[in-house]
């Protein structure tokens, strides 16, 4: 066995069925759910994944990404099927940092809770895996290092993760760095920012029509 088959199968052995990935296909990103992973499969390692609902336009070459920790790795892959399900044979292997996490413009309310209980209510501005951007209509001022507890009105449900401030941003409001983030609440940080860019890309392209 080549090194680079080792290193494929080791990929996959950080998927399971039913997480999931990131799909980069016709120009975008979309999450999709893992529905089959196949590292001794005779042509190589495979990985099988649903359709995102609008299809395939070009399904020649696909990649998919998944957060480890530590960062990411995104797989590069030829397509072997592409029915109800994508399947692709795994034929790249890449490390990605987590400061390539997509960050979106959104309008999402949330609370932010400081150590003495006292809460101020605001809403994130732009936000990705590894932190959010929030304006407060109010006075708060939050001094880099603070920690916060926030709790983020998702359209799923509230979501509550612990973050850190970083300072203000040029952009107005305050940065702030998610900390300790558990996989499911960075899963679903991320279900919704590629749901949000994916409805983002298609108002783009509905307006260049």
């Amino acid at each position: 066995m080549s090194v680079a088959s080792e290193t494929r199968e080791s990929a996959l052995r950080d998927v399971a069925i039913g997480s999931t990935v990131v799909l980069e296909v016709d120009g975008g990103t979309l999450p999709v759910a893992v529905t089959l992973v196949d590292s001794s499969h005779p042509d190589g390692p495979r990985l099988r994944v649903g359709l995102p609902p609008t299809g395939v336009r070009d399904p020649g070459t696909v990649a998919v990404s998944f957060g480890v920790q530590g960062g990411a790795i995104r797989l590069t892959g030829s397509v072997v099927l592409a029915e109800e399900e994508l399947e692709l044979t795994i034929e790249d292997v890449q490390p990605v940092q987590r400061r390539r996490h997509v960050r979106v413009f959104v309008e999402v309310p949330l609370v932010a809770t400081i150590s003495t209980g006292a809460a101020t209510e605001g809403k994130a501005r732009d936000l990705s895996a590894s932190g959010v951007r929030i304006t407060f209509p109010n006075d708060s001022v939050f001094l880099p290092g603070a920690r916060v507890r926030l709790t983020l009105q998702l359209p799923a449900g509230p979501l509550h993760v612990s973050a850190m401030a970083v300072g203000l941003s040029p952009k107005g409001g305050f940065g702030f760095q998610f900390v300790d983030l558990a996989p499911n609440a960075e899963d679903a940080i991320c279900a919704y920012v590629f749901a949000v860019q994916r409805e983002q890309l298609r108002q783009r392209r509905r307006h260049e029509d």
